[in-house]
Formats: structure tokens, C-alpha cells, sequence
């Protein structure tokens, strides 16, 4: 019986010596994945592993004192076998809930991709919309005006003088900042020989010095003077004014800057006083911005802007007349007619503020 027990005892010896030399060699790499585990929430798991190592010691001391396996009770072991159901249903309800985050978060990805996606396609459409919204907003803008010109009668044409453009300070030694002052009529500093020049590709007349006289109104005659020669044809077809704005305005949005130029100034020398004169006073001027020439750029958009200086158009013919004085490096005159487009023009487009914020610190306005 004793030899037995013996061959018993010394079985479970073995045994307990083999595991604990496979348990040795698997401490140190499960020591490192330690830091791992617990930053996994895995900590009681860690606790049974110590728990098993601290038994397996207390056996390994019992059986080289020569005791008997069963004669000390491993309190710790119980205990973590009674305790094992917990952790694993903990770590099991983590695991799920992780799972569906995972699953949450992807979906939530994915969503945001297809929002960016569809963004990025609105932009584009955009971009390319953007050059052709301003002519069609301005033939809406002009639709009530046309309906009011049709009730005319074709008779014989008016004659009317053009809206005085009020007076332009000639450029010179100690030239202050121009002045929007109410009453004032002036605008930015232009020389005389600027202003000759407007003048003169726009066929007005002179004084009898042969120079243009600042400050004073040239009457535009819009019949034909009795006994004066005949001008070459013009290049508008017959109609009403507002068939003629738009052939002059379809040559624009052509591209034939040349034609659309003489199609609105032949426009001005017909119907000055219409309601259209301003909207073709800022066309003019498009068609010389455009083309760089900026010079009379920013005379057709002032007197634009002086013909009508409370239009649907006068706030988008402040800001290209200040585009055009900020080109031709008039600082000072540049920054003032944006100083007043952003004072006299809160509600204007967001467009047209856009515009005029960049172009504010592009000239170094302050």
C-alpha cells in the first residue's frame, strides 16, 4: 500500500515538475505582452496567471521539503477557480460591445466619405457655373425693365442729355485722397490726359480749346441733327432698346469683346437715358477690363455707377471700378471706392464682399 502511494506521489511530482518548467518558459514572453494585456482591460486574467505561478511554487517548495501534495490546501487556486466564470463573461460582454463600435465606426466612415464625395461634386458644378451666373442674373435682373420698354411707342427718338458725371479732380502736386462726400461728384483722381483720352474714344465733345472740361455734362444727342452727314451704320439691328441691349449683350457673352464694345457704345449714344444705360455702362467697361485696358475701364464703370449709384448693378461697378484703379496703381483711389462699396453696400452678393475683402489686402488697404 505505502509503495503505492508512493509511486503515486512520485507520479503527480513529475507531472507538477514538467508543467512547472513549461509554465518557466512561458512567463517571460507572457511578462512582456504584459503592459499589453492590461491596456486591454484584461486584468483579470493577468490575476489568475500570477494566482497559478504562486501555486505552482508552493507546490514545487512542498514536494523538494518531501510533503505530500494534498497535505496544504492552494486557498489562492480555489478561489481563482470559483472566480474564473466572472472575468470571462466580462470579457466577453467586451468583446461584443467592441465589436460593435467597430461596426458603428464604420458605418460612420463610411457616411462621411460619400457626404465629402457629394461635396466635392457640388464644388465642381460650381466653379463651372460661376462664369455664366452673372450674365443670366443680369437678364433677369433687366426682364422688369423690358417689360416696360415694349409699352413704348416707336416714334421718333428723344433727345435727352447723358447724366452728369459729376467732377474729377485733375491729378497734380499735394492731390489729397478723393473724397465720396455726399454732393461731392467726385471720384479717385484721373489726369487730364486720362481723361482726354475717355473722352475722346468715347466721342464726346470738346471745349473750344480742344480740351475736355472737368466737371461738365455733355449733351448726347440721341436723334440725328438735321443737315449733319450721316454716320456709317452701326453694328446694332433695329428693334427696341432692350432688343438691341441684348445683341450687344450676346456679342459679350461671345467672347467678341471688339464688336460687343462698339454694340455698347453705339447703345449709349441711342438710349442714354434709359433705364438700361447703367447696366451698359458696366458692360462697356467689362469689355475694356477684360482686355486690360483699364484706363477706360474705369470711366465707363464711374459713370455706370454715377448714372445709377443706388441700381441693382451699382455695388458689382463700385468693386470692378476699384479694380481697375487698383491696377492702374491708384492705391489711395482704389482703397477708398472699396471703403465705400463695404459702407454704402452691407447687404451686397456674398460674392461681391468676397471679392472685395481679397481685393482689399491684395492693393494693402488699412
Amino acid at each position: 500500500m505505502n509503495s503505492g502511494t508512493d509511486f503515486v506521489n512520485r507520479k503527480f511530482a513529475s507531472g507538477v515538475f514538467i508543467l512547472a518548467i513549461a509554465l518557466s518558459g512561458f512567463m517571460p514572453s507572457y511578462t512582456q505582452g504584459q503592459a499589453w494585456a492590461q491596456s486591454n482591460d484584461l486584468g483579470p486574467l493577468i490575476d489568475r496567471m500570477e494566482r497559478l505561478e504562486r501555486d505552482i511554487r508552493t507546490l514545487n517548495v512542498t514536494l523538494s521539503r518531501g510533503r505530500k501534495p494534498g497535505s496544504q490546501p492552494l486557498v489562492s487556486g480555489a478561489q481563482g477557480g470559483a472566480a474564473s466564470s466572472v472575468p470571462n463573461t466580462s470579457i466577453a460582454r467586451f468583446e461584443a460591445r467592441l465589436s460593435s463600435m467597430e461596426e458603428d465606426i464604420r458605418a460612420a466612415t463610411g457616411t462621411v466619405e460619400g457626404v465629402a464625395f457629394d461635396m466635392d461634386q457640388i464644388k465642381q458644378r460650381l466653379e463651372k457655373l460661376v462664369g455664366d451666373v452673372d450674365f443670366r442674373l443680369t437678364t433677369l435682373e433687366n426682364a422688369a425693365a423690358g417689360r416696360a420698354i415694349q409699352g413704348r411707342a416707336s416714334g421718333a427718338p428723344e433727345t435727352s442729355a447723358a447724366p452728369s458725371p459729376g467732377a474729377v479732380t485733375q491729378a497734380g502736386p499735394g492731390g489729397g485722397q478723393p473724397s465720396f462726400a455726399s454732393g461731392s461728384g467726385k471720384l479717385g483722381s484721373i489726369s487730364q490726359s486720362e481723361l482726354d483720352a475717355f473722352r475722346k474714344e468715347r466721342g464726346l465733345p470738346k471745349d473750344g480749346d480742344g480740351r475736355a472740361q472737368a466737371g461738365q455734362s455733355a449733351p448726347v444727342q440721341s436723334a440725328a441733327i438735321p443737315g449733319a452727314p450721316k454716320a456709317p451704320p452701326g453694328i446694332l439691328p433695329p428693334g427696341t432698346p432692350q432688343e438691341q441691349y441684348r445683341f450687344a449683350f450676346k456679342l459679350l457673352g461671345q467672347a467678341k469683346y471688339d464688336e460687343a464694345e462698339a454694340a455698347w457704345k453705339e447703345f449709349l449714344g441711342k438710349h442714354g437715358d434709359d433705364k438700361l444705360a447703367s447696366n451698359a455702362h458696366y458692360w462697356l467697361g467689362k469689355t475694356y477690363y477684360v482686355r486690360k485696358r483699364y484706363k477706360p475701364a474705369a470711366g465707363s464703370f464711374y459713370q455706370g455707377f454715377k448714372t445709377n449709384p443706388k441700381g441693382p448693378k451699382a455695388s458689382v461697378t463700385l468693386l470692378e471700378l476699384g479694380m481697375s484703379l487698383a491696377n492702374l496703381d491708384k492705391k489711395n483711389e482704389a482703397c477708398t471706392t472699396f471703403e465705400k462699396l463695404k459702407a454704402d453696400f452691407p447687404d451686397a452678393s456674398a460674392r461681391v464682399l468676397k471679392t472685395v475683402n481679397a481685393e482689399w489686402k491684395r492693393s494693402g488697404c488699412k
